[in-house]
């Protein structure tokens, strides 16, 4: 129920709502209700979700939050180092979030379908206890699987819902006929299942909320029905405490870490440098942090230091071929080319479809003046990623070098296909046409290229 997800209709647990209305005896945990008492609960959460995301979509025009993530933070989404560092109110908020006007549909939609149901068994108050327990507990779990993700929507909460129906009937509490109450609970598992396999494809943290919630809400469903529910939400809500008290421990490495991501998209090594250092130090085993750690030593050009970072981090994951990449990079930089290219070919040799091996084997060949074999390792990375400009960039300076001027006019065009504002392609397109003796294509890409650049500046 993450975006892109869809609902098992659950049309027959309207059949079976309105058969256990014949039945005077109908208990629900800790509550009678009449089975003709409208859910206005359902309703006034579906008001109110639609109406945050109606704000949010009106608040985009603000200069204060122009990019759709930092509106999303600044109404509250799940985000581990702003949640963690404190801001445990996320939890809740996030659950009245949603990502685009699909994600909204769809989780109102089932909202509204079996929340519907589900107050009429449950009654209102112990409702709104399942839905919003759920919803920060789903909310949790996705934080401890995937604390750097930014997330947010109801599913949790609706899947707590769900959880809860499983429960109660599984331990035959709902007076039903036998066959009302095998519709209803095939319907009830059905959305769970179809759900739970749709946001397979979607992100690591939607499913870790799906699956929160929906354990959660049975745990729920199983207390209800053996004790009050002022007991279940005090016993919740100290599990949830002493729950976020343990991911603060644990998670507290997040923190510095988001500092310093911050800090080197600023550019600002040296704080980058510090808040990695602590992270990793908190967390020894935070691959990412090693990695990050590497990046920022390689923007203080010391190339040393990043190896080490690197070899940390590819230690703890020794598959990692983007790991490898960088510090085969770090090797480069300190003319360690030898190294850097069984770097490389262990890359390719483990995964021959990786465009990234191809370009280093060909980075390392150029820089050793093979110019054949550059040639053959960056026509086979362009091969590989077709979409990328960078490929057909290599591939046309390095052809270029080696003399090879058709095959150099034809990557670069392709790149100037892909990359049209990028002078420095243009420039090098240039050169190429003039070593061909096409004079009139060199000053024209010349001459964009001077326009592109003085746009650039102006800018």
């Amino acid at each position: 129920m993450n975006q892109g997800s869809s609902s098992f209709r659950t049309a027959s647990l309207a059949s079976a709502a309105s058969e256990s209305a014949a039945s005077p005896e109908l208990a629900v945990p800790s509550a009678q209700r009449a089975s003709s008492q409208r859910p206005v609960v359902t309703y006034a959460l579906v008001a109110v979700t639609t109406a945050v995301f109606a704000a949010m979509v009106f608040s985009q025009l603000s200069p204060r939050h122009p990019a759709t993530e930092l509106l999303l933070i600044g109404w509250g989404a799940n985000l581990g180092p702003l949640t963690i560092g404190g801001q445990w109110w996320r939890l809740l908020t996030s659950v009245f979030l949603h990502i685009g006007l699909l994600h909204l549909a769809v989780n109102m939609w089932c909202l509204w379908d079996l929340g519907s149901f589900a107050e009429r068994i449950y009654g209102r108050l112990c409702f709104l206890a399942v839905y919003l327990i759920s919803g920060i507990t789903g909310a949790l779990v996705s934080l401890i699987w995937r604390p750097f993700a930014l997330e947010a929507g109801a599913s949790g909460a609706i899947f707590g819902i769900a959880g809860a129906l499983i429960a109660s009937f599984c331990l035959g509490r709902l007076p039903y006929s036998g066959k009302a109450a095998k519709a209803a609970i095939l319907s009830v598992v059905a959305f769970a299942g179809y759900n739970l396999f749709v946001g397979l494809f979607g992100s690591a943290a939607g499913v870790a909320a799906h699956m929160g919630g929906l354990l959660s809400g049975f745990v729920l469903g199983l207390m209800l029905a053996r004790t009050s529910l002022r007991l279940t939400i005090v016993v919740a809500s100290i599990s949830i405490i002493l729950a976020c008290g343990l991911v603060k421990r644990t998670k507290d490495y997040v923190i510095p870490a988001e500092r310093g991501r911050t800090a080197l998209a600023a550019g600002q090594s040296d704080q980058a440098i510090l808040a990695f250092s602590e992270s990793v130090q908190k967390d020894p085993k935070f691959t990412e942090g090693h990695s990050l750690l590497g990046q920022a030593y390689m923007q203080k050009q010391q190339p040393g230091l990043a190896e080490g970072a690197y070899r940390r981090a590819l230690a703890l994951q020794p598959k990692a071929n983007g790991l490898r990449y960088e510090l085969a990079m770090a090797l480069l930089a300190q003319g360690r080319t030898g190294e850097a290219l069984s770097e490389f070919n262990e890359m390719a040799g483990s995964d021959p479809k990786s465009p990234a091996a191809q370009t280093g084997i060909g980075t390392v060949a150029e820089m050793t003046g093979d110019f054949p074999r550059a040639f053959e390792a960056f026509k086979r990375a362009a091969q590989l990623d077709p979409r990328n400009p960078q490929a057909y960039v290599n591939l046309g300076s390095v052809a270029l070098q080696a003399h090879h001027i058709d095959e150099a006019i034809a990557a670069l065009s392709k790149a100037a296909e892909l990359q049209p504002d990028n002078p420095k392609t243009l420039l090098t397109l240039s050169v190429a046409y003039n070593a061909a003796g096409r004079q009139k294509e060199a000053q024209d890409a010349y001459g964009r290229a001077l326009e592109l650049g003085r746009k650039q500046q102006h800018k």
